[in-house]
Parts: C-alpha cells; structure tokens; sequence
C-alpha cells in the first residue's frame, strides 16, 4: 500500500521537499568505440574500486525501518558503506534481500544483540568501521510501561556495550536515534532542544539515559563525537515502494498500523482516546517522512567529518503538530482507502500534544 513518494504534506499545510527518482548513472564510460565484455569488466572493477574507498558505517538495528532506508541512502549517495548489525527480534531477515534489491548492492549483515560486546568484536574485526549509527532498542510505551526493566537494559545497556568496544577499537563518530518521548508533556510548544526533559514513561526515561551515557561518555574521551537525534514518527517507504515499516510486533507506529489495516491484515485502526483537549479530541505529534529522517542520519555523519568534536543534539521535526484523526485522514486520502477507526480509553504514558521545532541544534 505504500506509495513511492509518499508526502502528505504536499497536499496539506506541512511542507516537506519530496524525493527525487533515482536514476541509473550512465554506463557509456568511454567517448569511443569498446567491446561489451570490457565494458561489463570496467564497470565491475570500478564498482569494486569505489567500494574500498567508501567509509564503512555500522547501523544497529540494521534490519528495521529506519535503518534499511538509511542504508540505501547511504549506498544512493555513494558516500559511504552500510553495514548491518540487528538479532531480529523486531524485523525480518527479508528486510535485508530487498535492500540489496533495492540497492542493487551486497550488503553485510551480522545477527547479534546489542547488549552483547563479543558480537562487536567481530564486526570491528572484519571492517574498518568509521561511524556507528545507533538504532537498535526496544521503543513501545505500552510495552515499556509491563515491562521497563527490559526497556533500561536493553536501551541503556546496549549503549553502553556499544560504546565499550567502540573506544577499544578507536572508533570516534556515533549518531544516536533518540526520541522526542524524552521531553514528556512539554510546557511550550514546538518543543526546542533547550525544553527541560521530563518523559512520562520508562520508554522515554530509558532513551534520555542512553542520552546521558553518551554525553558523560565523550567527556572522558576527547576526540570522541557524536549527533543525539531526537524525533516522533516516521512514515513513507523508499521510493521504490519497498522498505516500509513492517515490525514483528503486533502493534507499531501509527503509520505501520494504518498499513495493517488497509492491507487487511488487521480490521481496525485504534485510537486511544478522542477526549483530550486537542482540535478533534486526539493526541497531537510530529510525523516525519523516512527518506527525510534518514538524510537527517547522512546530514550528522557528514557534519562529523567537517567538523572534529561535534556534540550535539537535534530535533528532526516540522514545526507543526498533527493529531491522530488528521493523519489518518491524510493517509486515506493519499492512498484511497477507508480506515475502519475503533475509538479505546487513553493508553497510559501518552502526552496530549507534542512536537518539535523545526531541525534545530545545542
């Protein structure tokens, strides 16, 4: 159901660039005359020459949403060398074949959890890595709330594991996928980076920890980096149609939801509380389309490799809050579908309205 450039926001009062249609580059690579084999040869040797030469970055969580479409950004830019790390607790191994269908790319990928130190002593092993990309964790508010002790080792420990082998093995750039879940309900809006962190549930606290790790981390490390990306949900797929969110989870973000359900894997989309004090009675957020988060993850990289001792953290956000009943009927418009809506009591650790200035910085 995923539509290849789908921004709801160029209908509505968002604004957000779209995505360009990649093309295939131009294989003519002399002015004269060659035979097809040596073609077919240059071509490979070339591929195989700009591979070396390509910075290697780890991607945690490698797998899931955010991570494969940030994958096969990195490989459409050509700027740098995906590798995947993810145990497939939330995804799925298909992820990875259509990646590299995508991408046209072999792509190496590690199975292991986070939390556990030997499996990064293999990836460091066998590739050079320049930057890690921290997406991996554990992110459902309602499963934080039944379980939170998973949430912390998971979230917290899993940062710190990585962060261990990463000095061990003098590896100095890490972008961090963080949560807007840290500010809580926030007492000004659009929240900016300077908003006090005040989260309202074990996920949230869980993520502003991992924060804090990192932050303390790099104090005892001068030459370290880092870029702490604080964001709501993403929505969208790759420009090819593939690549969206597809989780193992029973329940997802609002946009892998609607998915399910216009798909007809699932026969209702539930709204948890239409009473709040909002426009339509539902919780207002930020929504972001994945290939913008995932250039978002590029845009930190690559301001890493400008700029030695960057430490900082960004809201990735519109400036605009959406509610719940809005996006819905955004995403029915955009995809011509009804979505059969089942109205729940208020879930608990949900804010009432929240969402972020514009991309700004500390």
């Amino acid at each position: 159901m995923c539509s290849k450039n789908l921004h709801f926001w160029d209908t509505y009062y968002l604004s957000i660039k779209n995505v360009k249609t990649l093309t295939e580059g131009n294989t003519d690579f002399f002015k004269f005359k060659v035979s097809q084999s040596f073609q077919k040869y240059y071509s490979r040797s070339k591929k195989n020459l700009r591979l070396m030469t390509l910075k290697k970055v780890l991607l945690t969580g490698g797998t899931g949403y955010i991570a494969s479409n940030t994958a096969a950004r990195m490989i459409e830019n050509g700027a740098y060398e995906p590798i995947l790390l993810d145990n497939l607790h939330n995804s799925y191994q298909s992820t990875l074949n259509q990646l590299e269908n995508v991408t046209k790319n072999k792509i190496s990928f590690y199975k292991g959890d986070v939390c556990e130190e030997k499996v990064y002593d293999t990836v460091f092993k066998e590739h050079d890595i320049h930057a890690v990309i921290h997406l991996a964790g554990l992110k459902s508010v309602d499963e934080s709330l039944e379980d939170p002790l998973s949430y912390y080792q998971v979230n917290v420990g899993g940062t710190v594991a990585l962060l261990k082998k990463m000095k061990e093995n003098d590896i100095k750039n890490l972008v961090f996928s963080s949560s807007a879940a840290v500010y809580g309900q926030p007492k000004e809006l659009p929240i900016k980076v300077t908003t006090p962190c005040d989260p309202v549930n074990p996920y949230g606290q869980s993520k502003l920890m991992a924060e804090k790790v990192i932050q303390d981390f790099s104090k005892s490390w001068p030459g370290f980096n880092y870029s702490i990306l604080r964001y709501f949900n993403p929505y969208g797929c790759h420009n090819s149609g593939k690549l969206k969110s597809n989780p193992k989870s029973p329940v997802g973000n609002i946009y892998s939801e609607l998915e399910r359900v216009a798909s007809g894997e699932k026969e209702h989309f539930t709204i948890y509380g239409n009473d709040y004090p909002t426009r339509d009675g539902t919780c207002v957020r930020d929504y972001i389309h994945i290939s913008d988060l995932s250039q978002k993850h590029l845009d930190a990289l690559e301001k890493m490799k400008k700029i030695s001792g960057t430490r900082e953290i960004r809201n990735i956000g519109t400036g605009k809050g959406v509610t719940v009943l809005e996006f819905v009927k955004m995403f029915e418009e955009s995809e011509k579908v009804n979505i059969k809506q089942f109205i729940e009591n208020r879930r608990r650790g949900d804010v009432v309205e929240s969402y972020l200035e514009s991309c700004n910085y500390v």
